[in-house]
């Protein structure tokens, strides 16, 4: 693409774009999209952004624009690398450069995270007129999409939230900064909000580096507890820790992003001070170490000092007793294996023996276990499946009534009569417990030429009761279509009701999309 900008400081690779659509006046989307990258089937993402080798190619060598620097100073990869394993951030960086297809999203544990992403836009109005002033035009900054990040740093002024939503149907719209008179100031909770600004401002400042390992951080809390006199011996104090935390952050801010602290032994706050077996986003580690660490301290800081701990355990030597036979023994772990299988044997009064034998002829009784197994068939009596199937079909039945009474609603595919129900995700596999509703989807789901002559079906209505001449190119301009892009179905209608030419077309040509 011709004339390409050069990112401004602090820019979204989501606003490069937008802006590169509004400098060479691109309306469509799609056309954007082959401009830029050449596919018309990328996303446009805000926080971790793929395909940005094509945007680092577009430059030349002289500017030193590489992916990794876009990767680093224009997405907000820094927010995540530093939390995950060092094989992770590696692999996103692949995907970020080429093709993630949403692989990231949950391979990081964003998808998963209780910490959620901001479903708007967010900008500063005095940023905003600063950069006006000083380039001439607006874009969006990374610090700004930021979770619990809702004031400004450099103003201290809260953030206002841009009203037009970035939706799944227009997920390929590249949204250039601007304002709306609806939008909204997000005026609540000040002084924690300024807190987490002022330490993503320094997050998105660290340079590239390895990530440390969860053992490090493991070893690193594990310190951190003991220096803040929150252990009992090898325990932690979680309830200590709990009214530390509450001393500083208020509980409604906690509640507002999703990090409220519970007694619970799964609760967050909880499972962060234990060994690290997943990532914790940047929130809920500053949340602890701002009450357990006696200083501020710069997050590069931090990282410093976990990755002086080892990368991992060190290895330890299991002792191996001698081998003892004990004929008695075997036989009365047999008898209790054929009366009562492998687990129920254990908890009839026989953990003595089941011990014995662990320790001094284990390989004999890891091979009578495995031939004694009783499997255990769990079934799922929490929800009651019929009812639930019957519930949903039902739904859809007035879903479905109401969608036809408008002729330019969305395709009516099956994720999107699923999304109308709010139940949710729905699993493939779930579907097999629900087989009404399965059917009715596989029944009357929109199939994508369905849709595609519904749209034409519209344009041809609206300009015949305009009294306008149809003509090929009007009805797929109105509609949003292009030749490329029509499928057999849709343009074998399309002849028909411009040429009067109508031929036979299999049906099998355009099926559902499920």
């Amino acid at each position: 693409m011709l004339g390409f900008p050069v990112p401004y400081p602090d820019e979204l690779i989501y606003s490069l774009v937008a802006r590169a659509g509004v400098h060479s006046g691109i309306i469509s989307p799609k056309q954007l999209l082959d401009e830029v990258y050449g596919d018309r089937k990328v996303i446009a993402t805000i926080d971790l952004p793929s395909h940005l080798a094509q945007i680092s190619g577009q430059y030349p060598s002289a500017l030193n624009i590489t992916t990794s620097s876009l990767i680093y100073q224009h997405t907000l990869f820094p927010i995540y690398a530093p939390f995950i394993e060092e094989r992770k951030r590696q692999a996103g960086m692949r995907w970020m450069a080429n093709q993630s297809k949403g692989l990231i999203h949950l391979v990081f544990g964003i998808a998963a995270s209780i910490v959620k992403q901001p479903k708007l836009l967010r900008y500063c109005p005095q940023c905003f007129d600063e950069q006006l002033a000083k380039y001439g035009e607006r874009y969006w900054m990374r610090g700004w999409q930021v979770s619990g990040a809702t004031w400004c740093p450099k103003h201290s002024t809260p953030l206002y939230e841009f009203s037009i939503q970035p939706r799944y149907e227009h997920r390929h719209e590249f949204y250039a900064a601007d304002t709306t008179p609806n939008d909204r100031p997000l005026r609540h909770h000040k002084k924690e909000a300024l807190r987490i600004s002022h330490v993503v401002e320094q997050l998105l400042q660290v340079e590239p580096q390895k990530s440390p390992t969860s053992h490090q951080w493991s070893c690193y809390y594990h310190d951190l507890v003991v220096l803040a006199g929150c252990n009992r011996g090898s325990n932690v104090k979680h309830d200590e820790v709990r009214e530390r935390i509450h001393s500083y952050w208020s509980r409604d801010w906690l509640a507002d992003n999703q990090l409220t602290l519970t007694k619970r032994d799964t609760g967050w706050a909880r499972t962060i001070l234990r060994k690290h077996r997943k990532s914790f986003s940047f929130m809920q580690h500053l949340i602890i170490q701002s009450r357990l660490l006696d200083r501020d301290i710069s997050p590069s800081d931090i990282l410093t000092n976990v990755k002086r701990y080892p990368q991992k355990q060190s290895n330890v030597h299991p002792v191996v007793l001698p081998k003892q036979i004990n004929r008695d023994k075997r036989t009365q772990w047999l008898n209790l294996l054929k009366e009562y299988g492998c687990k129920h044997a254990r908890l009839h009064g026989s953990q003595g023996l089941y011990m014995w034998l662990y320790r001094h002829d284990y390989e004999w009784l890891m091979k009578i276990n495995r031939r004694y197994e009783h499997p255990i068939i769990y079934e799922d009596r929490r929800v009651d499946w019929p009812k639930r199937d019957r519930s949903l079909v039902r739904r859809l039945c007035h879903l479905r009534q109401a969608c036809e009474q408008d002729d330019f609603s969305p395709r009516m595919s099956s994720t999107f009569l699923l999304s109308k129900l709010k139940i949710g995700a729905m699993p493939e596999r779930k579907f097999r417990y629900l087989p009404l509703t399965k059917q009715f989807l596989v029944k009357y789901s929109e199939s994508v030429a369905q849709y595609q002559i519904r749209r034409l079906g519209n344009q041809y209505i609206s300009l015949y009761l305009q009294n306008i001449q149809i003509e090929r190119w009007s009805l797929l301009r109105g509609s949003g279509l292009s030749e490329e892009r029509l499928t057999p179905l849709a343009r074998c209608f399309l002849t028909g009701i411009t040429e009067g030419i109508w031929v036979i077309t299999d049906l099998s040509t355009s099926q559902k999309m499920r």
